[in-house]
């Protein structure tokens, strides 16, 4: 079992309904002993909150102000530098990135960690209509250099894992689609 399991997501995790039924699952199958969700930080939302005896959020200051894609890329840059802080010195066995924008932040710490990392893009993000020119370019240069580190992948439908299969040749991947629990 691993001991201490870290999901990052560049939201304020108000309403991350799949990366709380990851995290549950993780727990109730008895994978991890704690998780700490990292988000960042937004209007009247502590920054530590508990989900139970196992499950943390922590939220980090990222500034919500518009800008140029450089300068929310150095916001960014500057969330991701906090967030690396905060876990330097603690020991993670298991990240879990949930979003491309996090994936070098999360390749870092399991460089430094010699942790497991876990890649779960919630969608296709080098090819959604927001990507385009110079950004989608570099997104997909970035995805292609760091997915080379990820232990496994979790991908949402069965075209996003033959995609990401043919493209980046993963051959550690599943599917656990985003809906809702089934009925008892």
């Amino acid at each position: 079992m691993k001991t201490l399991n870290v999901h990052i997501y560049p939201d304020t995790i108000e309403h991350s309904s799949r990366v709380f039924k990851v995290t549950s699952t993780l727990i109730n199958k008895l994978l991890v002993k704690r998780i700490i969700i990292v988000g960042k930080s937004g209007p009247n939302l502590p920054s530590h909150s508990q989900i139970d005896t196992r499950r943390t959020i922590e939220r980090f200051p990222m500034s919500q102000a518009r800008g140029s894609f450089l300068s929310r890329s150095l916001r960014f840059v500057i969330w991701s530098v906090l967030v690396f802080n905060r876990f330097r010195l603690e020991r993670i066995d298991m990240v879990n990135c949930h979003s491309l924008s996090v994936l070098p932040l999360s390749v870092a710490l399991k460089v430094w960690h010699r942790a497991l990392l876990i890649y779960e893009p919630h969608e296709l993000e080098t090819e959604t209509s927001q990507m385009h020119g110079l950004k989608k370019k570099v997104c997909k240069f970035i995805e292609r250099l760091l997915v080379k580190h990820v232990d496994y992948t979790i991908l949402v439908s069965d075209s996003i894992e033959t995609w990401y299969r043919k493209h980046y040749k993963l051959v550690k991947t599943a599917v656990v689609l985003n809906c809702p629990p089934t009925a008892p």
